[in-house]
């Protein structure tokens, strides 16, 4: 944008960069978005050819709101007379400063998480002395950690 004074807004190079970055994050988009803002007003100022860099500018905004329609329709629909997703209400002050282990869902999935992965690696370890003895992972440690883990059927040694 700054260096280029004949052309400062390449709109198709810009719509479909936009438009790519909308289908896979939208806060990005926003946050790219407010960052070309400062750069688009020096090359504005900067330019002398003004009324082609608007004209540019509406064209790149033009076809990335096509380009993207799939994602802000999307949301158009969902969120017009959303009865299903609405976000979980939290006392903030029970579940954060407070905070007891077995009182809200997220201690409890934490606390699961880690006993499920403490049990796996018990059960690795605990069988791993016969699977070495079976001679089914005789020189690749990772290999019999993957047989260990996921059982002979799994078709890791297939």
């Amino acid at each position: 944008m700054i260096n280029d004074e004949r052309k400062p807004i390449h709109w198709l190079s810009l719509a479909l960069i936009m438009s790519l970055i909308a289908q896979v994050h939208l806060l990005s988009t926003v946050y790219i978005a407010c960052t070309f803002v400062p750069f688009a007003i020096y090359a504005l100022v900067k330019t002398s050819a003004k009324k082609q860099m608007i004209i540019d500018f509406f064209k790149a905004l033009g076809t990335t709101l096509v380009l993207t329609a799939n994602v802000w329709g999307g949301l158009l629909v969902l969120y017009s007379h959303n009865k299903i997703s609405l976000p979980n209400q939290y006392n903030l002050y029970y579940h954060v400063v407070k905070y007891k282990k077995f009182i809200n869902l997220h201690g409890f999935l934490l606390i699961s998480m880690v006993l499920l992965l403490i049990f796996q690696l018990i059960y690795v370890l605990t069988h791993l002395r016969e699977s070495v003895r079976d001679n089914h992972c005789a020189s690749d440690f990772i290999a019999c950690i993957k047989f260990n883990a996921l059982g002979p059927d799994s078709g890791t040694f297939s």
